[in-house]
């Protein structure tokens, strides 16, 4: 009776202490700043749009939610710091495909493992790319600007946000796809 008596006590402080974590763990989220990485420099694209995101978070949640920026590799740098940051949900990144669908296939390791690292939360932007050039360039379209770097190979120039970025691939894609030669400028 005395051994039944002990093992009901124990049971009943693990149930306690299980219930304590459980009861701490449920608290309402956000309890404290929520950071928010963006793979990229201060004032592009994305970290635009992440800090109008903070902002409006911030008014929403009542936390401060703070944008910091991580760039370089790729956006592996950044990446990989959310990757390795304690899963407790108040750092979040904020970015464009890059370090998913392009970057595993650009380089040969990461200190991250896409599929398994990080999950996707949600699709905060839709957009796409645009070539805009000076109006002295001969050309107010793509064929018009094909047909300019067939005249003048490796004259024509492009600009990128650097190597591997969608920026240089999309115009990379378009030498091949068009058979012509660009010069690319950082």
């Amino acid at each position: 009776m005395k051994r039944i008596t002990t093992l009901a006590l124990l049971w009943a402080a693990g149930f306690q202490c299980t219930m304590g974590t459980a009861l701490a763990q449920s608290a309402p989220w956000p309890q404290r700043a929520i950071k928010i990485v963006t793979p990229t420099p201060p004032g592009v694209g994305s970290d635009i749009f992440a800090r109008s995101y903070a902002d409006q978070l911030s008014r929403l949640l009542k936390v401060p939610v703070i944008v910091e920026n991580k760039p370089g590799a790729l956006s592996t740098i950044g990446t990989d710091a959310v990757a390795k940051a304690t899963p407790y949900g108040y750092t979040v990144l904020f970015s464009t495909s890059n370090p998913f669908a392009m970057t595993p296939f650009l380089l040969s390791k990461l200190p991250y493992n896409p599929k398994e690292d990080l999950v996707p939360v949600t699709q905060a932007l839709k957009g796409g790319s645009f070539i805009v050039a000076n109006n002295a360039v001969p050309a107010r379209n793509t064929e018009e600007l094909v047909a300019l770097a067939k005249r003048q190979p490796g004259h024509v120039s492009f600009a990128s946000y650097g190597s591997g970025s969608t920026s240089h691939l999309g115009f990379e894609l378009l030498q091949e796809a068009a058979a012509i030669e660009m010069c690319m400028t950082t």
